[in-house]
């Protein structure tokens, strides 16, 4: 029954899922702490030996027999049982000690960080493969809590769970040696303190209820702590900062009133328990000097024991008492994980690839998210073919983003079927469906990486030739500018089409005070990228923010002040740059059969024209042309 009971319990499952995930370290650890129990034991009995050597009487009972064993232990190493060979041989053994519990204590906490880290990816993974749906329904602050909040105290649970074991080992080779010196006297001791705990249980049994109270008023907090965050624009603006502010209050108020509350609860209990245990202790001790009348070293090295022994109940009592606080948050996170995998989709491959030829269908289509009375989608059949272009339009909440999920397969219909070229999206091909189409949801989001990794979510095959072309699409330079210099070199290909220019244009911030920097790294990545004897421009812009006193610097030639605000001298920059462009060019009169057709459409597309006429055999065309057009066109001069 009371296997069964530890098997459905929490503490049970905890155990379980402890020892399932690291049963070599757990047994390592246990091994650690049984030798480092048997270690305890041997300092104990060296204890007997230099309890006669510094004149008391143990030539009586269980320590006269403990004294033969040490000296025979001596005489099988050729040793004599000396002061300072006994000293030794303690020293050795507490360092062996010291060493032991080293161990322990890094094993053990190896077991706590990797069992925390090992719930929280556990828990992520299934976070991530669960439904849309389903995860569109919980709470963000929640997971963040559990993911962060709710595993740390886990992992502090599972330290003071080991610590626990620890200290229940060495308190069996405390109480076994008790026993074989007083054992009526160790049996009162050990009942006083078991109804000591009786007594105190209802205390003990808070830690249950404040770690049930901390894993709500958290959980709480951090809803409101991202609520707060995402809603300061409306908070600012309707003027409810205080508002706000009082209602934070309160609920971090309650955090710390909680917190507070658990560590009372452990002191309390510390307090009364060892207070009792050393009043009986005193009682007890009273009795064996004046009526039991044991021998001195007998109540020397009884004394020693309880002494060693007190502190080790107050240890099992608090790493207890933290567990019993842990296990509601180890309940919460254990919890999520189930509902999540509950609703997790498949990671079936059966169907094969979805190509989509054909067309896309959604044939009588329902959905509804929860309540089945009333159908977002109903009886919806669309057909999507392959190579057009398709746009729903419709009200805010008519279920155009709906769809748009069906087709993703985020969420499934309620009634009827989406196919692609007549197959059925369904958990088994969902994979490479998702695949094969590209998605921009109405919000962008962008992961706190590096661009390279955004840019590779849409394509993880990506080449570095394809991430260039998607930036150059992106027209990102005027962003990437702003970089630091190191970080220009990925987006130099947004430049390289000025390597073909006749003229360029370079817009300056002349309000921006680092804007002589800013041409500097322009201008170093234009030379970098082949750009060589292009003329250039220097607009200084916003020169209408600035004071008639702002003048050009001498080194920036061909530069003129523009406000493209208030259109100041933008009259002026349109004949610089006609200057700039056409100052090489030639002006022509060109006379081009009909037959030639195909050259006056060239003309009219690069040249400047004057006047252009049909006349009956040919063309009359008057105009400007460049260096190379004049070349392709010359034959044709009158």
């Amino acid at each position: 029954m009371l296997k069964q009971y530890f098997k459905n319990s929490i503490m049970g499952e905890f155990t379980e899922n402890l020892i399932s995930l690291m049963p070599r370290k757990i047994a390592l650890t246990l091994t650690l702490m049984v030798i480092l129990s048997l270690n305890e034991a041997v300092s104990l009995l060296i204890l007997v030996p230099l309890l006669g050597l510094v004149g008391l009487d143990v030539g009586q009972g269980s320590l006269g027999q403990i004294d033969v064993l040490v000296s025979s232990f001596f005489s099988y190493l050729g040793l004599q049982p000396t002061l300072v060979m006994v000293l030794i041989l303690y020293v050795v053994v507490i360092s062996i000690s010291a060493l032991l519990t080293r161990c322990q204590t890094l094993q053990t906490s190896q077991i706590q960080y990797q069992f925390a880290n090992h719930l929280r990816q556990r828990l992520y993974n299934a976070i991530t493969h669960s439904n849309w749906l389903f995860f569109s329904r919980m709470k963000s602050s929640s997971l963040a809590h559990a993911l962060t909040n709710e595993i740390d105290r886990v992992s502090t649970g599972t330290g003071q769970f080991l610590t626990f074991i620890a200290s229940i080992m060495i308190l069996v080779v405390y109480i076994i040696f008790a026993l074989e010196l007083a054992g009526i006297f160790t049996g009162v001791i050990f009942a006083v303190g078991i109804i000591i705990l009786l007594i105190l249980r209802r205390r003990v049994s808070r830690s249950r209820t404040s770690g049930e109270d901390i894993t709500t008023t958290t959980r709480d907090l951090y809803y409101s702590i991202l609520q707060h965050m995402d809603g300061m624009k409306t908070i600012k603006s309707f003027g409810m900062q205080d508002e706000n502010k009082k209602v934070f209050k309160k609920q971090s108020n309650q955090v710390a009133k909680n917190s507070l509350q658990a560590i009372r609860s452990y002191a309390d209990v510390k307090l009364l328990f060892d207070v009792g245990t050393v009043i009986v202790l005193a009682f007890m001790v009273f009795i064996l000097i004046e009526v039991v009348k044991l021998p001195t070293a007998s109540l020397f090295l009884l004394i020693y024991l309880f002494v060693r022994m007190i502190p080790q109940f107050s240890i099992v009592q608090r790493a207890y008492q933290y567990f019993i606080n842990m296990l509601p948050a180890f309940e919460n996170v254990n919890s999520l994980e189930e509902q999540f995998l509950g609703s997790c989709e498949s990671e079936g491959r059966d169907n094969g690839p979805v190509d989509f030829k054909d067309s896309i269908k959604l044939e009588n289509v329902s959905f509804s998210y929860g309540d089945k009375d009333h159908f977002v989608i109903d009886n919806l059949n669309l057909e999507i073919p392959s190579g057009k272009t398709i746009a729903l339009a419709g009200p805010s909440g008519a279920g155009k983003s709906t769809v748009a999920d069906l087709v993703m397969g985020l969420i499934s219909p309620d009634q009827g079927k989406v196919t692609v070229d007549g197959k059925p999206v369904t958990d088994s091909n969902i994979h490479f469906w998702r695949n094969r189409i590209g998605y921009v949801a109405q919000e962008t989001f962008l992961f706190n990486e590096t661009i390279r990794f955004n840019l590779k979510l849409a394509s993880p095959d990506a080449s570095e030739d394809d991430l260039r072309e998607a930036l150059k699409m992106a027209a990102a330079y005027g962003f990437v500018s702003k970089l630091p210099h190191q970080l220009i070199e990925a987006f130099k290909s947004t430049l390289e089409e000025i390597t073909e220019s006749d003229l360029i244009i370079h817009v300056v911030d002349a309000a921006n005070l680092h804007y002589e920097e800013q041409i500097a790294t322009t201008n170093q990545v234009l030379a970098e990228i082949g750009v060589k004897d292009i003329p250039m421009i220097y607009a200084f812009n916003k020169i209408d923010l600035l004071e008639d006193y702002f003048y050009i610097p001498t080194q920036y030639e061909n530069a003129i002040r523009i406000s493209a605000t208030n259109n100041q001298n933008l009259d002026k920059l349109l004949a610089m740059i006609e200057d700039g462009l056409f100052k090489s060019y030639h002006n022509v009169t060109l006379v081009i059969p009909y037959t030639n057709v195909s050259i006056v459409s060239t003309i009219k597309d690069n040249a400047i024209i004057n006047k252009f006429e049909q006349l009956e055999e040919h063309y009359l065309i008057e105009a400007k042309v460049s260096d190379y057009l004049y070349e392709f066109v010359k034959e044709f001069i009158k």
